[in-house]
């Protein structure tokens, strides 16, 4: 798709309003553009390229299975793109160039984070919502008819590699940080602050430590799991190779433990052989979760 230049992103945008169930995929990519495939013609058109120091890093496309048709700010036709700098666009396929006037003070662009903003997502159930996680250390959820300040900012301890909305809810939040933290926030704790949650968060230590010249290892949900407790993660360390995870609990803890000694989280399997000696950060089931797709 990319030659000569790392992909940051790919997304279908089979859920933008307008278009077919064919309409092709988006990307990002260190070469500073954000592109179209349509997967008909095999057109490929620049939709934007940057002409700063910065480039695109991240997508957001609004979910095809969210629970309503549209938003109250009409995302459905919108596609956001987030840069290195923190800073997002918006996009409409059907006209050439971003938006004009969709941010505060009819701006073309926003500025979300200080930093990359690594990994950024609609809300499946809420359209309204965007979860951005950044280089800055915080992840932010934000309502889009009124982004003065993000509705929650939960601070970390180093970048944020990837944060996901559990799939059938969209209750708990699964995050991946750069020193080797995994943490699961459950929207059951939210108050007026972001205190209750960052309190009661589930955080434990596992290997996937980061390494500029690799993909970063990003934890994703098993989407056939009832209850919300089930996610996946690569390895990096002697024993590489897939690790999968279960969440017994997520009450308070009473005595205080190693993060890898949590018995909140238990390990369901570890997905490995021999000559196994490849990474796996990017690992994602399909949506019935009988197939796991891995990559590198």
């Amino acid at each position: 798709l990319s030659q000569g230049a790392g992909i940051t992103d790919l997304r279908l945008c089979s859920a933008l309003g307008g278009y077919g169930p064919d309409d092709g995929v988006v990307w990002t990519s260190v070469d500073g553009t954000l592109k179209h495939l349509d997967l008909e013609s095999h057109h490929t058109e620049v939709i934007y390229f940057s002409t700063s120091k910065d480039w695109p890093i991240s997508i957001a496309i609004p979910s095809s299975s969210s629970s309503s048709s549209s938003s109250s700010y009409g995302s459905r036709d919108v596609m956001l793109m987030g840069m290195t700098d923190g800073t997002v666009y918006a996009f409409d396929l059907r006209i050439s160039g971003p938006i004009q006037g969709f941010f505060p003070d009819s701006k073309p662009s926003y500025r979300f984070h200080k930093n990359k903003i690594a990994h950024m997502e609609f809300c499946p159930h809420n359209e309204d919502v965007l979860l951005t996680a950044s280089n800055d250390y915080h992840l932010n959820l934000w309502d889009m008819r009124n982004l003065d300040e993000p509705m929650i900012s939960l601070e970390h301890t180093a970048p944020i590699n990837s944060a996901y909305f559990s799939p059938r809810t969209s209750r708990r939040i699964l995050v991946t940080t750069q020193d080797n933290q995994i943490r699961v926030y459950d929207m059951a704790h939210h108050t007026e602050t972001s205190t209750s949650m960052q309190d009661n968060a589930l955080i434990f230590m596992h290997p996937h430590r980061f390494f500029q010249h690799t993909t970063p290892f990003k934890a994703s949900w098993y989407p056939s799991s009832h209850n919300e407790d089930i996610f996946i993660i690569g390895r990096y360390d002697d024993d590489r190779g897939i690790d999968i995870y279960q969440i017994n609990d997520f009450s308070p803890l009473l005595d205080e433990y190693a993060y890898s000694a949590d018995p909140r989280v238990s390990l369901l399997k570890h997905l490995s052989y021999h000559d196994w000696d490849f990474l796996c950060p990017i690992n994602k089931f399909s949506p019935k979760g009988d197939v796991l797709a891995t990559g590198a």
